[in-house]
């Protein structure tokens, strides 16, 4: 079930005040640009008209004020551009007193051309939506009618307020998972080093020696990447699960020591297998069948272990991004459902929320994105010029034998997705683990297809979103 049916439908989770209060009101503004093929008559007979239904709806006359709204609304159809400030806000004024006036059906037409200009001119998924859709979902209509808007309308607000919801979703009365326990013991028999427990809502951090004196502000970050985490499953409307006992964090003051340490075995388990982060609720992955720890680079262990940097003057932040987001992201099931299908789409889940400023939820659901990484891109472009849709999804062995990254546009590509194609984008994380089916391995481009269509009709849009984003960060780097 979507979190939109879950969260905001069922009065066990959020009331109804809790999540929207809708002030509405009538506009009484309209912005009069008109260009120069608009007869001064026409002109007059729309300054006329407005000037009289924003007399009467001031005075509460709204009656009276319909046939001037529905005047100034008809000649906005005649004298301006779909989606022109003027054509928009006549919309909204007519539409607003149509629905005051208990008149749905007619309220519903010019919402649905309301919503129609707003579509043109902002996007599918814009926050611009909001209010017309709320609008709609309040009219009395049939409910098979009214369920759609409102479904459409929940769906979108969740989109753009997700940060709202994360409180839900998170504990302040989890207690510490058993396991943290065993790792703190292994850590002081095996190293000469004084070990701290650092405890925050969500997380068990056992500090190694030196590292102690970052642990409120390390412990901080984690509380943080995590909270993104959640707001990013919530705006994809993709239920992330419930959280039993504390995740469990070692920092340890090298990267050797860090290596050393998990190279040793821990403990044995059965057959491979290990509630990895008991943590949460009905999720298992796999270890190293060889009882130990230690697994492939890319492999996240049952605990997620940082290090400081080689100076020891703060944490490292972009590594225990990294590091966190893949242990989240894993042990949550999100990423290993793309892990061996999509490389682009798994690590780009990673470093979509590398970050500029911190005070601020990060990911790719946000715009705030790591200036310094489009700063990458952009000496990338000068060098070999950006890689194609169809490069990053699937980069070609001539590509790699150039010396050329595609790494770094991963996330460019996800923001993409997630701007226009965000239905199809949490439909592809939770399905592309059963891509495989029959026997059939289809090619990565094969898999994109099937999730976003032809993978041609997205290479000029994503150069232009790619462009977009540079410019945007040059400007955020000069102020």
């Amino acid at each position: 079930m979507k979190i939109s049916e879950n969260y905001i439908n069922s009065k066990k989770h959020i009331k109804t005040k809790s999540y929207i209060t809708l002030v509405k009101s009538s506009l009484l503004s309209l912005v009069i640009c008109f260009c120069g093929t608009v007869l001064a008559n026409d002109k007059l007979e729309l300054d006329q008209a407005f000037s009289k239904f924003s007399k009467h709806i001031k005075a509460g006359e709204l009656k009276v004020g319909l046939p001037y709204g529905q005047k100034v609304y008809q000649l906005s159809q005649k004298l301006f551009d779909d989606s022109h400030p003027s054509r928009i806000a006549a919309a909204e004024n007519y539409g607003f007193i149509l629905k005051q006036l208990g008149k749905s059906s007619e309220a519903e037409v010019v919402f649905l051309d309301l919503l129609k200009q707003k579509e043109n001119k902002f996007g599918h998924y814009a926050k611009e939506l909001i209010t017309v859709l709320a609008d709609l979902s309040e009219l009395a209509l049939t409910e098979d009618t009214t369920t759609r808007y409102r479904q459409r309308y929940e769906k979108l607000y969740l989109r753009h307020h997700s940060s709202e919801f994360v409180s839900q979703l998170t504990s302040t009365n989890l207690k510490t998972d058993p396991f943290a326990g065993e790792v703190k013991a292994r850590l002081i028999k095996r190293l000469d080093a004084d070990i701290k427990v650092h405890e925050t809502p969500h997380w068990t951090l056992l500090m190694v020696g030196s590292s102690n004196k970052y642990a409120t502000e390390t412990g901080e970050m984690l509380e943080k990447i995590y909270k993104s985490m959640l707001s990013f499953r919530i705006a994809l409307d993709i239920p992330p699960p419930k959280l039993k006992q504390k995740m469990v964090a070692v920092y340890f003051e090298t990267f050797e020591q860090n290596r050393s340490f998990n190279r040793q075995k821990i403990k044995k388990y059965k057959s491979g297998m290990v509630d990895v982060a008991s943590s949460y609720s009905n999720r298992q992955v796999f270890l190293s069948r060889s009882t130990s720890i230690s697994m492939p680079k890319w492999y996240p262990s049952a605990y997620l272990p940082l290090n400081l940097s080689k100076k020891a003057d703060a944490p490292p932040q972009w590594q225990v991004i990294q590091a966190t987001g893949r242990y989240i992201t894993w042990n949550s099931g999100l990423a290993r459902k793309t892990q061996g299908k999509s490389p682009w789409l798994y690590w780009a889940l990673f470093s979509s929320f590398f970050h500029s400023d911190s005070s601020k939820e990060f990911g790719p659901h946000t715009d705030n994105y790591a200036s310094g990484s489009i700063e990458q891109i952009k000496k990338t472009i000068a060098k070999h010029s950006a890689p194609s849709v169809r490069i990053i999804v699937a980069p070609t062995d001539s590509w790699r034998q150039e010396g050329k990254r595609t790494t770094q546009f991963d996330p460019v590509l996800l923001r993409y997705m997630y701007t226009y194609y965000p239905e199809q984008l949490a439909k592809f994380f939770i399905d592309s683990s059963s891509m495989n089916t029959n026997g059939k391995n289809p090619t990565l481009r094969a898999r994109f297809e099937d999730a976003f269509g032809d993978i041609e009709q997205h290479e000029a849009p994503f150069s232009k979103f790619l462009q977009a984003l540079i410019k945007d960060a040059d400007i955020k780097l000069k102020t």
